[in-house]
């Protein structure tokens, strides 16, 4: 597998309709209080730690934005593909497909959020 050494996922923005059902959807997901971001009126949490930080920001989205209506699609790695999968269908997520084992490739599943962003869970 080729890499680009140096680099990594460092934020993924997701653009929401209704904040606060998002809000509430990756809370129970990721079991944390989400907290301000630097978007105005948006919201965060910081995955990982140190110099291996992410954020998931969380952003309200108007008509006439250049991003209204955009679906995102990424891929989380997490400790517990099963157990985060449970949590975000039991939040509302649109399941795409359960944990699966698929050979050569971790532990995975896919569902969407609320606002149809599609999340792909890789076991870390």
């Amino acid at each position: 597998m080729n890499g680009v050494k140096g680099c990594r996922l460092a934020a993924v923005n997701l653009g929401t309709t209704d904040l606060d059902r998002d809000v509430a959807f990756w809370a129970q997901v990721f079991q944390v209080e989400l907290e301000p971001s630097s978007d105005p009126g948006g919201q965060r949490i910081v995955l990982g730690d140190g110099d291996g930080f992410s954020l998931l920001n969380l952003r309200p989205r108007h008509p006439g934005e250049p991003h209204y209506g955009h679906v995102t699609a990424f891929g989380l790695q997490v400790p517990d593909v099963d157990a985060f999968h449970a949590r975000a269908v039991a939040a509302g997520a649109a399941e795409h497909y359960p944990p699966t084992d698929e050979p050569g490739m971790p532990r995975h599943s896919r569902f969407a959020d609320p606002s149809g962003n599609r999340v792909v869970l890789w076991q870390g």
